[in-house]
């Protein structure tokens, strides 16, 4: 059978123990979470309803999927007008699962059920502009689904992830290339001399300061402000001790505060707020990296997905780079509008590879610098 989460509500008809429990067991990321659908529907940036879906079994949860019926998302009108002009601007989109998730995930046992899964979204979202999965990552089961299905798929860009294992920080610094690994101690130097700290909080002046931060951002890149203050503190709050907040500092002065999320084995420094101001001066960037590599080695951290962009930073501590493919189905008569918005998305993608020399080709688990297989 199948049970549908009401409006805002993400799992009003199911235990959130059991919800969770379902996520756990089916190594879902920290986005599946009950309390993260919670605080997405209580931060007031989104407006939407919830679309979930759960097969269960004689009372196992057997797959599950958050899918948001969402009319309005700042970031999801970013992605709209950023890589191209979207045909389905002020139309209400179901989402899989959020614009604020790292990767789509569909949970499932057996791929029958991923299938089912799907078919059920698929049915919920008939009546919207369409279907889309903003980020299916490389090697997902998912994503040979929904080509199979015909979605119309294509390159949305890569994450920067970092595989943890080792036992110290000197272990991983051992273990980096000659070059880059002076590099790395040079900058240990570097934020020694300056008087540059990190802290790990999960305190309110924290997530305040955070939030300054992060709108300070925002005003400097003339971008919508897609995390709040709200918004935040309703992150914080919801995922308790699963959120931490690095703030990087010299003396009084504020330098960069970053939200990471640790759910699993997987940490997540998920927003960042800087004083672009302090860049010539500090290396509060370098310093963010290194003190979550440090973080994630202490708390047994399996992965670090540094998000998108800025690839050539993060290949220097150690990441490799792992496609996501956006990917959208829905009415037929939009067909070749979705076509047309998915391929400019892609070719905007590979070149925005090719300019730091990296490539990805269809069934690459990571992309590749230029010239190497």
């Amino acid at each position: 059978m199948t049970l549908e989460a009401g409006a805002r509500a993400p799992v009003a008809d199911l235990a959130a123990g059991r919800w969770n429990a379902a996520v756990d067991s089916l190594d879902g990321s920290v986005f599946l979470r009950d309390e993260w659908l919670r605080a997405i529907a209580g931060g007031g940036l989104v407006d939407a309803d919830a679309a979930h879906v759960v097969l269960d079994a004689d009372g196992e949860i057997t797959a599950l999927a958050a899918c948001l019926l969402t009319r309005r998302c700042p970031k999801l009108e970013m992605f709209r007008e950023y890589y191209l002009s979207s045909p389905f601007a002020g139309q209400t989109v179901g989402v899989v699962h959020s614009m604020y998730a790292q990767r789509s995930q569909l949970l499932a046992r057996s791929e029958a059920d991923r299938a089912r899964l799907l078919t059920e979204l698929e049915d919920r979202c008939r009546d919207a502009a369409g279907l889309f999965l903003p980020m299916v990552a490389a090697g997902d089961p998912l994503l040979d689904l929904v080509r199979d299905r015909g979605y119309a798929v294509g390159l949305l860009s890569c994450t920067n992830v970092l595989p943890i294992h080792w036992a110290s920080l000197d272990e991983y610094l051992a273990s980096r290339p000659s070059r880059k690994r002076n590099n790395i101690r040079h900058v240990l130097r570097t934020v020694e001399r300056e008087g540059v700290t990190v802290e790990v909080r999960r305190d309110a002046e924290a997530v305040d300061t955070l939030a300054r931060m992060v709108e300070r951002t925002a005003r400097r890149h003339g971008s919508p402000l897609f995390f709040d203050g709200r918004f935040l503190r309703s992150v914080v709050t919801a995922l308790g001790a699963k959120a931490s907040v690095f703030v990087v500092t010299a003396g009084e002065r504020v330098l960069l505060s970053c939200l990471a999320l640790h759910h699993g084995g997987e940490l997540v420094p998920w927003c960042i707020g800087l004083d672009y101001d302090a860049l010539p001066q500090y290396d509060q960037y370098n310093a963010l990296y290194i003190a979550i590599i440090r973080y994630a080695i202490e708390h047994g951290v399996r992965e670090v997905n540094f998000g998108r962009s800025t690839y050539l930073i993060k290949r220097k501590f150690g990441c490799v780079q792992r496609p996501v493919y956006a990917a959208m189905t829905g009415p037929p008569h939009h067909a070749a509008d979705r076509r047309e918005w998915i391929d400019a998305i892609d070719r905007r993608a590979r070149r925005e590879l090719a300019e730091v020399s990296l490539a990805v080709t269809d069934g690459d688990e990571y992309a590749r610098k230029v010239g190497e297989r």
